[in-house]
């Protein structure tokens, strides 16, 4: 009994081991047109107008190298090569600037780069006769050139010196720092105030007031030409006019209408302003006369102020002392 299990067990171990026999890889893989001897990994290739496509694929079935990129796989391939390895193979079956990835899978490719992906070297140098050697920089150092100030190495010790001459900082203490604001610019003079501007406010049915008077740089320009009914004089003490001038009469309205009509009205209150000279104020006499009905001539003169005096309507009469002391309580 013992025997028979003996060889039963026997029996087994051989079935097992012509299994495993079986199952180990083949010598050589061969496709339709491609063929692998795994012994030496060199291929072997035979195509007649084959496409790009197929024999890439046929490639990845025979030896499991995966290619991987962007080619024309319907451009018809024609090669026969012998015992070649994988880059003289890819060579054959790709075009010349193809940008590809190679995976070698799971078989063991020695060369997985196309020649084309490897860096290129330059022809051999040939020095001429007498040129003297390159140094070695695995073997010797070269010289340092000296240029400029030069790093102290750490384990010499340190001596303090004075730093002058041409092209060094002078010493922290020594810099004087520069103000970076602007200095202050001298306000510029300011024209002297000879003008005095009164506004009167007129009111219906009221006599008219003086609401303002205030001082203004500059000169005034004396009026020649008229400007409206209403004229305004200073008389000195010595009955002299000093100055003169019109205006229009503040409460009068006027309206056009887009017909063409023309139209005026009398409104409730208004003012007016002149401007007088500040060396006009001494003991003068402001007076101010309407000339509605009184034609003026196209310029003011001595002798036409005199007659519109007379002749106009006395509207307002006001000694320019009183002007003088609003000026001196006006707020500066």
């Amino acid at each position: 009994m013992y025997k028979v299990v003996g060889w039963i067990v026997c029996s087994i171990a051989l079935v097992l081991m012509a299994s495993c026999a079986s199952l180990g890889p083949p010598a050589s893989t061969t496709g339709r047109w491609i063929s692998l001897d795994r012994a030496t990994q060199r291929f072997t290739i035979v195509a007649q107008q084959v496409p790009r496509g197929a024999l890439i694929d046929e490639l990845q079935s025979v030896s499991g190298v995966a290619v991987r990129g962007t080619v024309d796989r319907e451009a018809a391939i024609t090669a026969h090569a012998k015992d070649v390895d994988l880059n003289a193979l890819l060579a054959l079956v790709l075009p010349a600037d193809a940008r590809i990835a190679v995976r070698p899978g799971a078989v063991e490719v020695p060369a997985v780069i196309a020649d084309k992906t490897r860096p290129k070297r330059g022809a051999p140098v040939d020095p001429p006769a007498g040129a003297p050697a390159k140094p070695d920089p695995k073997t010797e150092a070269a010289p340092v050139k000296a240029s400029g100030n030069i790093k102290i190495a750490a384990d010499e010790k340190f001596e303090p010196r004075e730093v002058s001459g041409v092209g060094n900082k002078r010493p922290v203490a020594e810099l004087i720092r520069a103000s970076t604001t602007t200095p202050k610019q001298p306000s510029r003079p300011r024209a002297p105030s000879e003008t005095i501007r009164i506004v009167i406010q007129f009111e219906d049915g009221a006599p008219p007031r003086v609401v303002d008077a205030r001082a203004i740089e500059g000169r005034a320009p004396r009026q020649r030409f008229v400007a409206g009914t209403f004229l305004f004089a200073v008389i000195g003490a010595d009955g002299r006019t000093v100055e003169a001038g019109t205006f229009q009469d503040p409460l009068l309205e006027h309206s056009y209408l887009p017909e063409g009509q023309h139209s005026t009205a009398r409104a409730l209150t208004g003012t007016a302003g002149i401007s007088i000279s500040r060396e006009s104020l001494a003991g003068a006499v402001l007076r101010v006369v309407d000339l509605s009905g009184f034609p003026l001539p196209r310029e003011l003169d001595e002798q036409t102020v005199r007659m519109a005096l007379e002749r106009g309507k006395p509207v307002m009469q006001l000694e320019t002392a009183a002007i003088a002391r609003r000026l001196q309580e006006a707020p500066k």
